[in-house]
């Protein structure tokens, strides 16, 4: 009737808890005043905007099929989302201190944070020469190519992969299966305080890959991903 409570942000969620954990690493306790750009005004992107203001962080771009919007100030995700939602475009949203970039622009922009959320392959080679972010949180499937990969880990900016990044989605359908299973319907709050445990958790495991084998987090996460494969074969006889 509906599924779990919490599900609909979920994912856009996941980015903000995968964003969090990142920065944490390199002694940024909050995202208090953390500069964010989000590509992609969809569920992913928009949930993800509105959760950064909620936690204080400054939203200096969105974007949708349009066209971005720009604003050093910030912007007011649920604003901005309350009339998108009303079937407006990003190209007519007008208000005080905001301008209007491309998608491009809005990669390239000057922030700590990009989330890009829209379509895959929206970083490449070109686009990762050109990138002023500190952080990349992947929030779509597959937005970085592999060439631009390789250049970003040569810039020194680190890159949270969609595998981890934008798994808030699938983690919240587990729990919402456990949930049916149970008869049972949890508040709001359990489903997001579970799902930040989870993702903690997970973390904590991209982090001891990484010390152990000095390698991305995207890497770390196929290791670790593989490793329970191969655990999950063995214990359960599947190949001599």
């Amino acid at each position: 009737m509906g599924g779990s409570r919490g599900r609909a942000s979920a994912t856009g969620r996941g980015v903000v808890i995968a964003t969090q954990l990142v920065l944490k690493t390199n002694g940024v306790d909050s995202l208090d005043g953390v500069k964010v750009a989000v590509q992609g005004m969809g569920n992913v992107g928009a949930n993800a905007a509105r959760i950064f203001c909620h936690r204080n962080a400054c939203v200096v771009a969105l974007s949708d099929v349009s066209g971005g919007i720009y604003c050093e100030s910030g912007l007011d995700a649920d604003v901005v989302s309350a009339f998108l939602e009303r079937g407006h475009l990003l190209k007519d949203y007008q208000a005080e201190g905001v301008s209007h970039i491309s998608n491009t622009e809005l990669l390239t922009c000057d922030c700590d944070v990009l989330v890009p959320a829209a379509l895959e392959n929206q970083i490449n080679a070109e686009v990762a020469e050109q990138l002023r972010c500190r952080y990349i949180v992947e929030g779509a499937n597959g937005p970085t190519t592999v060439e631009a990969d390789a250049i970003l880990e040569q810039r020194g900016i680190t890159l949270i992969p969609d595998i981890f990044a934008n798994s808030g989605g699938v983690i919240v359908s587990y729990f919402e299966w456990v949930q049916n299973i149970q008869e049972l319907t949890w508040e709001r709050s359990q489903v997001n305080e579970m799902l930040e445990k989870l993702m903690t958790a997970s973390f904590g495991e991209l982090l001891e890959e990484r010390k152990k084998t000095a390698c991305s987090y995207r890497m770390a996460a196929y290791i670790v991903a593989l490793r329970r494969l191969l655990y999950a074969e063995d214990i359960k006889g599947l190949f001599p």
